[in-house]
């Protein structure tokens, strides 16, 4: 049952997302809830998370007593920390086209950053990978991973990687990412990132520094630098309080 939800509640953000940027402009007033739920077939609380989803990403603007209007696609396509997904997958969500261009593949001996989150010695050889995404036609991502030589017992092969790595180690070695812990820090790019992303030394930058798990042994698997151009790519956290455990609700002490 719960797996059935989610793919009804993706297909509701993916139809929904698809008739904003196809259907509607900026400023367009949507449907109340209820028709909205009806027309996708969700319940409210789901469709609830969708159209939150969507306003935190600035496809939609929601007005309190007014009404959920259509925002303008044309600002920075944002990722969410708490979701863990493949940046073209992100970035096509919420209407922009994506597009990856591997830069180059090489073998890295320690010490490094690399080494040290993925717990391996320094004289291990990893694999690194260095791509730059593109959002709607703008290079905006400055992506750099790390993985082992020998993943699940079969051999990493470079040249198998067309766009993101996740899909890559699911398919070919049964590796599930589940989790992954995310450090910001300002970024100090080198001439090659800056000339990649188009930009100059006094223009700002986020980088971020992730190590991703595999979620059946707990072992670092991928670790991540990237860099991005915030004007075009950029990140936000969606928080939502958990529901509390009410005092009320316990159960009455028998008197004594």
């Amino acid at each position: 049952m719960p797996t059935y939800v989610a793919k009804r509640s993706d297909s509701a953000h993916a139809r929904l997302l698809r008739f904003v940027t196809e259907d509607c402009k900026p400023g367009d007033r949507l449907a109340p809830e209820a028709e909205l739920s009806q027309w996708l077939g969700v319940s409210r609380p789901s469709l609830r998370e969708v159209l939150a989803d969507l306003a935190a990403t600035g496809v939609i603007e929601r007005r309190w007593g007014v009404g959920t209007f259509v925002g303008d696609s044309s600002q920075a396509a944002v990722a969410h920390l708490e979701e863990l997904a493949p940046l073209t997958d992100i970035i096509s969500r919420q209407g922009h086209s994506a597009d990856v261009r591997l830069l180059g593949t090489a073998q890295r001996l320690g010490p490094s950053e690399a080494h040290k989150a993925l717990r391996v010695a320094d004289s291990t050889t990893l694999w690194e990978l260095t791509r730059l995404y593109y959002v709607d036609t703008v290079p905006a991502i400055y992506v750099t991973d790390h993985v082992p030589q020998i993943i699940n017992g079969t051999a990493f092969e470079p040249g198998l990687l067309k766009t993101d790595l996740l899909p890559l180690l699911e398919s070919r070695h049964g590796v599930r990412v589940n989790t992954a812990t995310t450090t910001f820090q300002p970024a100090g790019a080198t001439a090659s990132i800056l000339t990649a992303l188009s930009l100059g030394p006094a223009d700002l930058l986020l980088a971020i520094h992730q190590t991703a798990y595999d979620s059946a042994t707990n072992t670092p698997i991928i670790y991540t630098y990237s860099v991005s151009n915030p004007a075009i790519f950029t990140y936000t956290i969606v928080r939502r309080k958990r529901r509390q455990w009410q005092a009320s609700s316990r159960p009455a002490r028998p008197e004594e």
